[in-house]
């Protein structure tokens, strides 16, 4: 059994509504105000709102968005936050050599080729064998050239996802003053106007963005994987011709002579075996099984998002 970590962003805490000081938040693709899209609010688009304090940008947000959710024209960055988190579990994977590594002639010290085999031959020279008996036979791939299953994380999901679009740069021809034209916020994202602030900025709203959210700007993932429950499909070794005989020439009393086959083979009185066409493995290893998960995943840091009214809870 082996363990490992990987880190993802993540919330703890859920709720039927978008409740202040429980949504986290990630800066990971923040990325500063660019050229102006509302210079002027003659645009259809644009409405004169309240000016952002220094340290602030404009934002719509979109509550409940799925993943493939992106932000429209228009704005400079898409973030994603939420509220809650759903622990997705573990994920099996495979990890191992590419097709084309070394197949082997392996033999097994008892029939049925059941459990891990006394030798794999990989040789083109006549070789004995290290077992005597009812024996079995299977061509496999060579010793490092199959995959290993192991297991990590998967990313969590937010129980409520919340996709903040930054506005680019707003001017403010046509409107008053300590107001700038600003894109308005469309279906679906939530209507009230919102602003995020930049990392590094104040906690502090004014006063005509008196609803505050407070978001986490990181995580530390502590969940770790069992993959006992995982495995690997081997990859498939064809084209291998070997030779299975009762002599030190492989060449007296031959069992197998230059055959090509993968599945089991089960034999008696044969003592040497030889590879005298080296086959190289095809396929990829693919995974099966759900392997469990332990552990906490925990926010880190904060962030402010101020809107001038609460957030509806999405659908």
């Amino acid at each position: 059994m082996s363990r490992r970590r990987l880190a993802a962003v993540v919330a703890v805490g859920s709720s039927s509504a978008l409740a202040a000081c429980n949504v986290f938040f990630s800066l990971e693709d923040y990325a500063g105000p660019a050229e102006a899209a509302c210079s002027s609010c003659a645009a259809e688009r644009c409405r004169c709102t309240p000016q952002a304090p220094a340290g602030f940008d404009h934002a719509r947000l979109f509550v409940a968005a799925k993943a493939s959710d992106l932000c429209p024209s228009g704005t400079v960055a898409g973030v994603a936050m939420g509220q809650g988190a759903k622990d997705t579990g573990c994920a099996c994977e495979c990890v191992g050599p590419a097709s084309g590594s070394t197949c082997a002639l392996a033999i097994y010290p008892k029939k049925g080729c059941t459990g891990a085999p006394a030798q794999l031959i990989t040789s083109s020279s006549c070789t004995p064998l290290t077992g005597s008996g009812e024996l079995s036979t299977a061509v496999v791939p060579a010793a490092g050239a199959t995959c290993t299953a192991q297991a990590a994380p998967r990313s969590p999901a937010f129980a409520v996802r919340v996709l903040a679009c930054l506005d680019q740069l707003p001017g403010d021809a046509g409107c008053a003053s300590g107001e700038v034209c600003a894109a308005a916020a469309g279906a679906p994202f939530d209507p009230s106007p919102c602003l995020v602030a930049k990392p590094g900025a104040g906690g502090s709203c004014p006063d005509n963005y008196s609803h505050k959210y407070v978001f986490a700007t990181g995580f530390e993932d502590q969940r770790s994987c069992d993959d006992s429950a995982c495995s690997c499909s081997p990859p498939t070794c064809p084209d291998t011709q070997v030779t299975l005989c009762q002599d030190a020439a492989c060449q007296a009393n031959c069992g197998l002579s230059a055959q090509s086959f993968t599945n089991c083979k089960d034999f008696s009185g044969l003592t040497h075996g030889r590879v005298d066409v080296a086959g190289k493995t095809s396929g990829t290893c693919e995974p099966t099984g759900e392997a469990k998960a332990s552990g906490t995943v925990s926010p880190t840091g904060t962030s402010v998002v101020c809107c001038r009214a609460l957030l509806a809870q999405g659908s």
